[in-house]
């Protein structure tokens, strides 16, 4: 779903990153894994791209870098993942020594790709800020002047919300967080609006049916 600037939907997403492939070089497992997708074409619809951090932390064949994403692959490239401190409700930079240096890498893909969003993914399985900071409109202006300010100094085209999951009892949610997301999308986008810039909001979202009934306003969220 996308709750930015177009209704279209997402239809794929991808994680970029390899595991070792003992025998074969770099170059040799990424073009498996791209080869078979070079002649897909997005038809006019979106393909968002996850890149997960934590392939910059391993060695040799394992590695995966950020000028190594096939930026030609994707419409939306997303870094994956920016946090919320729950002290003072802003974004937090999870790994200050490996992320505020890859943010600028990965923000000039669109160097070599023009038609390239790259966007800040926030939240993760592991993040459990959401619920309180959704909770009050006062923590949701917080957060969303310091999304702005990040945005603004990183260079990204926008951000992806990555709660996992609005109203799930099992990763601390309350009924309450279906419509308190509402308003942090709907919030988000009249400030992203008012900076004008065209930055977008995307979000990834369970398929399962109970986390979609308890957790997501869909008609409201794709407006």
């Amino acid at each position: 779903m996308s709750p930015g600037s177009s209704t279209e939907s997402y239809p794929a997403f991808a994680h970029i990153g390899l595991r070792e492939k003992p025998g074969k070089n770099l170059n040799q497992v990424k073009d498996e894994v791209s080869q078979p997708y070079r002649t897909t074409e997005v038809n006019g619809g979106r393909v968002g791209c996850y890149f997960n951090k934590w392939a910059l932390y391993r060695n040799d064949v394992g590695q995966f870098a950020i000028e190594n994403i096939p930026g030609d692959l994707c419409t939306h490239a997303m870094y994956s993942f920016a946090g919320i401190n729950t002290n003072t409700w802003q974004i937090k930079i999870n790994d200050e020594g490996i992320d505020e240096p890859a943010y600028s890498s990965f923000t000039a893909l669109k160097q070599r790709f023009p038609n390239l969003k790259t966007l800040i993914a926030i939240g993760g399985g592991g993040e459990r800020g959401f619920s309180s900071l959704v909770s009050t409109q006062a923590r949701r202006e917080t957060f969303i002047n310091s999304v702005i300010d990040f945005v603004n100094k990183y260079g990204f085209d926008g951000i992806d919300l990555d709660w996992e999951y609005p109203g799930s009892a099992d990763t601390g949610g309350v009924p309450e967080d279906k419509n308190n997301f509402v308003y942090l999308v709907q919030e988000l986008k009249a400030a992203f609006n008012s900076v004008g810039k065209g930055w977008e909001i995307t979000m990834a979202v369970s398929l399962v049916e109970s986390y979609v009934r308890g957790g997501y306003d869909v008609p409201v969220l794709c407006k």
